[in-house]
């Protein structure tokens, strides 16, 4: 049992005690989405300005919807076979990279994720998420290619489907598509 004269004094900890977790901020901990999401937009500005000419160069074709859905894609090489529509059955082989800031703060990509190399390519239904993202940017990527095609296309992160404010880079090659 606590002492009687005691209640003075626990009551006075107990104010005081809420008294400076009212006073603590409460936004400090909650995520500013809108500014995140304004940073990693210029961390892409800024990579685009670096790196803009040496991929357009590379490139056989653009295909730049930014400002609609943020997709950008370079076309590397011109594929021969069927075109990706909705419902066909894809295959494709990537490697994807995160931008990100080096340790000299320069835009940089780092590979995350590759299947180059592996026996088997990726297989999904066209029109529908893709087993690597859960945005619609890929697949709309993969959209606008056809068998034999490579693409670099730069994916958002409001199209790649996740919410950690960084714009993926990825290589791709569409290896099947169904008849």
């Amino acid at each position: 049992m606590i002492h009687k004269k005691l209640y003075p004094f626990l009551l006075t900890v107990m104010a005081a005690g809420f008294l400076f977790f009212s006073a603590c901020e409460d936004n400090v901990y909650r995520i500013n989405s809108k500014k995140l999401l304004a940073e990693e937009q210029e961390l892409l500005a800024e990579y685009l300005e670096l790196n803009e000419d040496s991929l357009v160069e590379a490139a056989i074709d653009t295909i730049d919807k930014s400002l609609e859905s943020g997709l950008i894609l370079f076309r590397m090489k011109e594929g021969s076979g069927d075109s990706v529509t909705a419902g066909k059955k894809v295959g494709f082989r990537f490697s994807l990279y995160r931008l990100a800031r080096d340790t000299m703060n320069v835009p940089a990509l780092y590979l995350t994720d590759s299947n180059i190399g592996d026996y088997e390519a990726v297989i999904y239904q066209a029109g529908s998420a893709t087993p690597l993202s859960r945005g619609g940017g890929l697949d709309e990527g993969i959209r606008y290619m056809r068998r034999g095609e490579k693409a670099k296309m730069i994916l958002p992160s409001p199209i790649w489907g996740s919410n950690d404010f960084s714009t993926r880079f990825i290589d791709v090659e569409v290896t099947y598509v169904e008849q």
